[in-house]
C-alpha cells in the first residue's frame, strides 16, 4: 500500500536542519487548515521540543517559535525559556526588543526573559524609534507585565526628546500607560499643556483617549486644571453634534470623575431621544409584583407604579469586584443608581454566560428573572 506524501514528509522531518524546519514551520502558517496539515503542524512541535535544546542561534529561536504562535504547546514554550535562559547575558538590545514582541505572539509570560529584556532596554534606550517603543508597551500589555523600571525609563527618553513625537504618538504612549496602569505624570503634565493651547487640533478619537486615560489615572496637572478642563469641554463642544451618544456618555463620566461638570455636554446628554438611545442596551424586563409574570415594556411606564416590578442585567467581570465578591466602585455606583431609580438589578458574567449552552442559558436567565431572592 503507497505511503500519502504528508505521512512520508512527517517520516523525514528529522532529516531537515534547524532552518529548513524553521522555513517549513512558515509555510505551514500560510496554509490553509485541514487535518493534514495539523497533523503536520502536530508533528512539527514534536520534532521542535527534542531540537530546541540543542539550536545556539537566538534570531532562529524567535522566529521558530513567533510562527508557532499561540498554537505553540506548552511544553515548546518551556523548552523556548529553558534555552534562552541559558544564554541571557549574551542577549543584545536588538534580541531583547525582538523578544517582548515574540511573547506577546506566542502569549506567553516569562518573567526572568522578561525583566532581562527589560534591564538590556533601559541601558540602550537612547536611540530606539517610536514604533519600537510602542511595540515594546502593547507586548506588556498582552502580557500583563508590569516593570516600573522601564517605564519610568521611557517616560523619561520619551520626555527628554520632546519634540521628536507628535502629539498622536504621545498620545498613544499615554494609552497604553495607562493600560498598565503606569502614571507617566510627566508626560501627562506636557500633553496636559499642549491640550491647553490647541484645543481645536484633537480628533474626536484623541481626545476620547486622553478623557479614558485622565479620568482612569486621576490626574490632573496641579498648577492649570481648570485651563485644562475648559480646553477639554471646548475640544468637546467642537463635536456634540455629530457624537456618538455611548461616546459622549462616557466622556462626561471622565468629566466627573475629575470633578468638572460640562455644562453643554451634560445637557446634550440629558435629552430625552439621547437618553432614551443608551437605555436600549442596559437590557430591562417588567414584571408583576410578584415576579412571576412578564409585562411588556412601554415608553408611557409610570417608574414608581408598584404593581410592576423592573428587573434589568448587567454585565460584569471579575475586575468588578473584591477579592471577597463585593462590587468595586463603579460597578457598586451603577447599582445605587440603578436601584434608586426602582430596578432590581442582576448581575452576571458575560464571558461565563457565553460558555453557557442554549438550554443551560435559557435555564439560568429564568432562574434569575423569576426568583424574588434576586
Amino acid at each position: 500500500m503507497a505511503t500519502s506524501p504528508w505521512k512520508a514528509g512527517e517520516e523525514h522531518l528529522n532529516e531537515l536542519n534547524d532552518k529548513c524546519l524553521s522555513i517549513l514551520v512558515l509555510t505551514i502558517k500560510s496554509m490553509e487548515k485541514s487535518k493534514n496539515i495539523d497533523a503536520l503542524q502536530l508533528e512539527l512541535q514534536m520534532v521542535m521540543e527534542q531540537r530546541i535544546p540543542e539550536i545556539r542561534n537566538i534570531d532562529l529561536l524567535q522566529n521558530i517559535m513567533k510562527h508557532f504562535g499561540k498554537d505553540a504547546t506548552g511544553f515548546l514554550k518551556q523548552e523556548f525559556e529553558n534555552n534562552v535562559l541559558e544564554k541571557l547575558h549574551c542577549l543584545t538590545s536588538e534580541n531583547a526588543l525582538c523578544m517582548f514582541n515574540m511573547l506577546a505572539v506566542v502569549n506567553y509570560t516569562s518573567i526572568p526573559i522578561l525583566d532581562s529584556c527589560s534591564k538590556k532596554m533601559v541601558a540602550t534606550i537612547h536611540g530606539t524609534q517610536f514604533k519600537q517603543l510602542n511595540r515594546i508597551l502593547l507586548a506588556c500589555c498582552i502580557l500583563h507585565y508590569k516593570n516600573v523600571e522601564m517605564f519610568s525609563a521611557i517616560e523619561s527618553y520619551v520626555t527628554s526628546f520632546i519634540n521628536m513625537w507628535s502629539i498622536e504618538q504621545l498620545i498613544l504612549f499615554l494609552s497604553a500607560f495607562e493600560i498598565l496602569h503606569f502614571r507617566p505624570t510627566k508626560l501627562l503634565d506636557i500633553v496636559a499643556e499642549n491640550v491647553i493651547k490647541y484645543p481645536e487640533s484633537l480628533n474626536l478619537k484623541e481626545l476620547m483617549i486622553i478623557f479614558r486615560v485622565y479620568s482612569q489615572l486621576s490626574y490632573v496637572p496641579k498648577c492649570q486644571h481648570q485651563q485644562f478642563f475648559e480646553a477639554l469641554n471646548c475640544s468637546l463642544s467642537i463635536y456634540l453634534p455629530g457624537i456618538y451618544n455611548a461616546s459622549l456618555l462616557q466622556a462626561v463620566y471622565s468629566f466627573c470623575v475629575l470633578g468638572y461638570h460640562p455644562q453643554a455636554a451634560l445637557n446634550h446628554l440629558m435629552q430625552k431621544d439621547v437618553l432614551s438611545d443608551l437605555l436600549k442596551p442596559e437590557f430591562e424586563i417588567k414584571l408583576d409584583a410578584e415576579r412571576k409574570k412578564v409585562l411588556p415594556v412601554t415608553e408611557t411606564d409610570d417608574p414608581a407604579d408598584l404593581n410592576v416590578q423592573r428587573v434589568i442585567f448587567l454585565y460584569t467581570s471579575e475586575s468588578d469586584f473584591c477579592l471577597d465578591m463585593c462590587p468595586r466602585g463603579t460597578l457598586a455606583m451603577k447599582m445605587r443608581h440603578l436601584k434608586a431609580l426602582g430596578y432590581c438589578v442582576i448581575l452576571f458574567s458575560h464571558p461565563k454566560f457565553q460558555k453557557l449552552g442554549k438550554k443551560e442559558a435559557v435555564e439560568f436567565l429564568k432562574e434569575k428573572i423569576y426568583s424574588a431572592d434576586n
